[in-house]
């Protein structure tokens, strides 16, 4: 019982976080709080009750382990070696949650995705209006409110203007991210994780259209990338009454082609001039970064190296700012190295392989569930794949953690040969 309301606690207050300078030092929120509760909730279960359920033993899960591993390991060469730490506990949550709504059960995971889509769409309602009235979202980073609901060290660079976010962009919005690549990362998650889990009807229905219209508010580019990619999918795949894998990958390679054809049409009419110059920005850096890569391939520049890096040799080469990587797979090499992007990559390849192969495996024994929702989890992390091509070091945010944790939960607990569900998504093995 523990467990389960304070899973269903986090997941109300994801996105929001709570920060209490009064109670909580520093930049630690009330949900970075709980999922420490929750760690000692769960092991206190573990040894008292030798039937629980222990981590869920997945290849994705034990990848992600040896990676946050190694970040503890690079403390050793890191200039920033606090930062490692910070980013190897932050990266923790992810298998914290996991482990945790692994010992739920069917109900109380759907219960739960339903209090986190519930909260997850009242901030894609803010997306929208922060949007269409740009003023009320600068409004609401300078309320006492944005002081509960916006990491203290974020918000103080952002008033200070040490930062430029691009939530400040007339065509932007995030709500509490202060990246709209975050934001749409987290909304687009959500909505699988939604599609998934909650059984069919208004709510789901109603709740999905709000976070497509929140994904879409953001503004982000690669979140419309994302949503073209896996909308198509989810939108074939579900309305047969049996799963066709060789029919997603035709979809899959289609609907890139269409994203990739409606973005160089907005591009080409002078629509997509933000998102021109922000691709320019990243592709540059990449090409920067690609022979600092070949330098140092194995240890990589550690934690804090690449902003001291590029400190150093930003001006040289006629840049002004400091950009961040922007790329899941080069950040991990900056902090970890050659090995560390690797096991990013394989964490991201089992990720989609084992989600697809065991939609296989259920459509080919007839569970026409098992294999939508195994396609669900596959767009799910096929989302946050794509926007982590494009985003700054997204992954160590708790409230990206959190349905990332869930989703890998759910695919440990995803076995067709024991599916019990005909119309309520995943239940347990």
């Amino acid at each position: 019982m523990a467990v389960s309301i304070l899973v269903y606690t986090i997941c109300l207050l994801c996105p929001w976080q709570l920060y209490i300078p009064s109670l909580l030092p520093g930049s630690i929120s009330l949900v970075q709080w709980l999922v420490g509760l929750l760690v000692f909730t769960v092991m206190m279960r573990s040894l008292l009750d030798p039937g629980a359920r222990r981590v869920p033993v997945t290849l994705p899960l034990l990848i992600l382990g040896a990676f946050i591993a190694l970040c503890l390991l690079a403390t050793v060469w890191s200039p920033d070696p606090v930062l490692a730490v910070k980013t190897s506990v932050k990266l923790g949550a992810i298998i914290v949650v996991a482990w945790a709504v692994s010992t739920l059960n069917g109900a109380q995971r759907r219960r739960a995705a339903a209090l986190l889509g519930t909260s997850a769409a009242v901030l894609a309602i803010m997306v929208v209006a922060f949007r269409l009235v740009p003023l009320f979202e600068l409004g609401y980073w300078y309320s006492p409110v944005a002081e509960y609901t916006i990491d203290p060290d974020i918000l103080d660079d952002f008033r200070s203007g040490s930062i430029r976010a691009n939530i400040q962009a007339a065509d932007r919005a995030g709500g509490v991210f202060s990246n709209v690549n975050a934001a749409s990362l987290f909304l687009g998650m959500v909505l699988y994780l939604v599609l998934t889990v909650v059984p069919r009807g208004r709510f789901r229905t109603a709740v999905s259209v709000v976070l497509v219209a929140g994904v879409l508010a953001t503004g982000s580019k690669a979140g419309l990338a994302a949503l073209a990619l896996t909308g198509t999918v989810w939108i074939a795949t579900t309305t047969p009454r049996r799963v066709s894998l060789f029919r997603s990958a035709a979809l899959l390679l289609g609907s890139l082609g269409a994203a990739l054809g409606f973005l160089w049409l907005l591009a080409g009419l002078g629509l997509g001039q933000a998102g021109r110059v922000s691709l320019e920005s990243r592709v540059g850096v990449w090409i920067i970064a690609l022979p600092v890569v070949a330098e140092r391939p194995i240890l990589g520049l550690g934690f804090g190296g690449w902003q001291l890096w590029a400190e150093e040799n930003f001006r040289e080469l006629g840049l002004a700012v400091v950009y961040p990587l922007h790329n899941l797979l080069l950040i991990g090499w900056a902090w970890t190295g050659l090995f560390g992007s690797l096991l990013l990559a394989a964490f991201l390849a089992l990720a989609l392989g084992e989600s697809w192969a065991r939609g296989g495996r259920a459509s080919a024994a007839g569970h026409v569930t098992g294999g939508i929702a195994a396609v669900g989890l596959f767009l799910a992390f096929a989302w946050f794949a794509v926007q982590s091509m494009f985003t700054n070091a997204a992954v160590t945010d708790v409230r990206i953690g959190i349905p990332l944790g869930i989703c890998l939960a759910l695919l440990a607990a995803l076995e067709p040969a024991a599916e019990t569900a005909t119309s309520r998504g995943v239940e347990a093995a």
